[in-house]
């Protein structure tokens, strides 16, 4: 987890640099929530909790329309890249993660969940045709080794039992 975390702080250096203290606010409160919503599926695993996440993500969706209504001019194939990246790649993976809960601790899920942020580059020059910095690769990288050296100790682990 701390090397993990250490990834992710390598990707936001620059950004905690430019002094942007809005962001970062609203970053660390997206984070703590994050962590409570982790902690409550896992304590509530018996119970399905997927449509809990369809709802927040219909919620969101209504918050936005109605805060922006008349005002938002979006062309269609931006609209076709929102459409992607929030109904098929995040809702996908947070799918994948409210299941992955019911059998995996939080520590577990939330190091799983690191697999989006450190995959979010490669997603943003695939569709965006966008470059990302430095530091964010190499995060991105740490992040991806963390978990795969989790991955393998865990193996090694069961193993030695079996």
């Amino acid at each position: 987890m701390f090397l993990a975390f250490g990834g992710l702080l390598v990707m936001f250096y620059g950004v905690l640099l430019i002094g942007a203290l809005w962001g970062n606010i609203l970053a660390l409160f997206a984070a703590i929530c994050f962590s409570i919503f982790t902690i409550i599926l896992r304590m509530n695993k018996n119970i399905d909790m997927l449509p809990c996440l369809l709802m927040s993500g219909v919620i969101a969706m209504a918050l936005s329309l109605f805060q922006k209504m008349g005002s938002l001019q979006i062309s269609s194939n931006d609209f076709f890249l929102c459409f992607i990246l929030g109904a098929v790649l995040s809702g996908f993976v947070n799918f994948c993660f409210v299941f992955a809960t019911r059998h995996l601790i939080a520590a577990e899920v939330t190091l799983f969940f690191f697999i989006e942020i450190a995959l979010s580059p490669f997603w943003v020059w695939l569709f965006l045709n966008e470059y990302t910095t430095f530091n964010t690769l190499i995060g991105g990288k740490i992040i991806l080794i963390s978990i795969l050296l989790r991955s393998i100790y865990l193996l090694l682990i069961k193993r030695k039992i079996n």
